[in-house]
């Protein structure tokens, strides 16, 4: 079953390809639709690890709102922020065996508040070097 326009648009809000230029997205569309019309297994794969991104952003969210009215103690704000950076490492390794699904680059930081990983635009169409930035 093809991904359908919402799942599109999530899949692209999680690797970071921004709506506003959606005509260079033709990249990703086009893995989108090939995964859909050639490979179904990799598409299940695709729903599962994005369920578990919606899951752990919900987690996140609430694991934040308890750990904002313990910020005033020192070691359990220490242990939020442990437990925060963890979670986020957990999100970026999720969102980049999404992107190696597809075969595409991701260019947001969506589970990390510091500078995204990048692809270099000097790469050839294949194994992509990430480049932190």
């Amino acid at each position: 079953m093809a991904f359908s326009a919402t799942e599109r648009e999530q899949i692209r809000s999680f690797l970071g390809w921004p709506a506003a230029r959606y005509r260079q997205s033709d990249a990703l569309d086009q893995a989108l639709d090939t995964v859909s019309a050639d490979r179904p297994e990799s598409e299940t794969i695709a729903r599962s690890l994005m369920a578990e991104i919606v899951e752990l952003d919900g987690d996140i969210k609430a694991m934040l709102k308890h750990a904002a009215k313990a910020t005033t103690v020192g070691s359990i704000e220490q242990r939020a922020d442990y437990q925060k950076a963890a979670l986020d490492k957990r999100g970026r390794d999720l969102i980049q065996r999404l992107a190696n699904l597809f075969g595409v680059p991701w260019y947001s930081g969506y589970f990390n508040a510091g500078p995204a990983p990048y692809i270099d635009s000097r790469a050839a169409r294949g194994p992509y070097e990430i480049v932190e930035g």
